[in-house]
């Protein structure tokens, strides 16, 4: 009960007196999130002498804990004595706490009480804090009941909500938090950090958008084999995530809504398909590009007189085969297997492992594929242009994120960075003392294919 005490016995490896300080906390791991940025309301004693300014120096008692903060108004103008706001509570280090706990803010000397208030979100963003969208959420959030924030969460922009997060931060037990999907018929998507939940109607209006989407994209290109995830995933509201948009298309690919050939989505009765003859002249062109072979690939010149066929009909099959997905034009007239090409993504991705700086240079790719330094390079130049790797000076690093564009996304690939509320936050925040918070948030550093 609030007011009582107890004695807690600490006892293990590493269990020293300097171990616990005050303001520490015990709690289960799964609630362990500290945080160093806290949107909150506030409210001003009436009898300060002056307007509360931006970023002005506080210190902030909570529970046991104290620790220096400057405040961030959302508004243009001060907060004045006996007055309330929304505010943001930029902390010089990480404490422990749950969203609807109180707060008391003092003055930096600790000689007057300036005010007080209570957390409303955890995961506030240091970016785009004020914006009208913004606003909505922290309104959502002010609201006591859970149920009725969440309620208010999933009809605001961005239409979705890190339900793993918000039970975390709001403390919720397993009961509490199952209870709440079923009275409000969440929608739940099971992606690799977390569960991501929308309400039935959005979760049925994203279905629509995206089976029209598909639609109008196949009549626009039929000799097109579907299109890019992630150029999907940016022309739907809401905007999920996109390891929560990979998981939503693959359970609509499970029940057969969509059908996905790696990196492409499309409705599963749309196919392309070559004229006999061209197909016949693909079955001839396909070896040379495979095999022993296939990292060092003939050109459309040297195809062409290999199957004795002109230049300019090979150019235009290879372009034909390109929009189907099944090659790749690495440099202009050089086109590789779309599996020799995911393949050398593969050997990019595992070259940095022996780096300590985990890049790789173009020396070491050419000795990998046993093949020239001039079609390294082609291929090193390709990956920048789609950004799965990332040039700095001679060397470069990969961007997990891409590798999509040749291949299904594993679990793996995605690592949510940046930083944002928790509406997109990530459910595996560790902290703690003398530990830095982890950022929240999904964002896939990638542009459509």
């Amino acid at each position: 009960m609030s007011g009582e005490r107890c004695a807690l016995n600490l006892a293990g490896e590493g269990v020293s007196k300097d171990a616990a300080t005050r303001g520490d906390i015990v709690l289960d791991p799964s609630l362990h999130a500290p945080t160093d940025r806290i949107d909150a309301t506030l409210r001003v004693l009436g009898g300060e002498k002056k307007p509360i300014g931006q970023w002005t120096p506080v210190r902030l008692h909570h529970a046991a804990a104290e620790v220096g903060a400057h405040l961030v108004l959302f508004a243009d103008q001060p907060v004045d004595p006996g007055s309330g706001a929304f505010v943001q509570l930029v902390l010089e280090r990480t404490i422990a706490a749950a969203v609807g706990e109180r707060f008391i803010l003092r003055h930096p000397s600790n000689q007057r009480t300036i005010g007080g208030g209570r957390f409303l979100d955890l995961r506030a963003p240091a970016r785009k804090r004020r914006t009208p969208e913004r606003l909505d959420q922290l309104a959502a959030c002010a609201l006591e009941d859970p149920a009725e924030g969440l309620a208010t969460l999933l009809v605001r922009a961005p239409y979705f909500v890190d339900f793993s997060a918000f039970a975390r931060d709001r403390a919720l037990a397993d009961g509490e938090r199952e209870q709440l999907a079923r009275e409000l018929a969440l929608v739940q998507i099971a992606a690799p950090v977390g569960v991501i939940v929308v309400s039935e109607l959005t979760s049925k209006r994203l279905d629509e958008s995206l089976l029209a989407k598909l639609a109008a994209f196949h009549a626009d290109n039929p000799d097109l084999p579907g299109i890019g995830m992630e150029r999907l995933r940016l022309q739907l509201e809401p905007r999920l995530p996109t390891p929560a948009f990979t998981a939503h298309l693959r359970g609509l690919a499970q029940s057969h809504a969509v059908a996905l050939d790696g990196a492409w989505v499309r409705l599963p009765q749309h196919s392309v398909s070559l004229t006999s003859a061209d197909e016949h002249l693909w079955m001839r062109i396909r070896p040379l590009l495979a095999g022993d072979g296939r990292f060092r690939p003939p050109r459309v010149r040297e195809v062409a007189g290999f199957v004795s066929a002109p230049e300019a009909d090979v150019r235009r099959l290879m372009k034909v085969i390109a929009r189907m997905g099944k090659v790749d034009e690495v440099a202009h007239d050089h086109f590789f297997l779309r599996e020799t090409v995911a393949e050398m993504a593969a050997i990019m991705l595992d070259l940095p492992s022996a780096a300590p700086d985990g890049q790789s240079t173009a020396a070491q790719l050419r000795d990998r594929l046993d093949n020239g330094r001039k079609v390294a390079i082609q291929v090193l130049e390709f990956f920048d242009r789609h950004g799965v790797t990332l040039r700095r000076g001679d060397r470069r690093r990969m961007n997990k994120h891409r590798l999509d564009l040749f291949r299904m996304p594993t679990d793996a690939d995605h690592s949510p960075l940046g930083r944002e509320a928790f509406p997109v936050g990530r459910p595996d925040f560790k902290s703690g003392r003398g530990r830095e918070p982890v950022s929240g948030g999904f964002d896939s550093h990638s542009l459509p294919p």
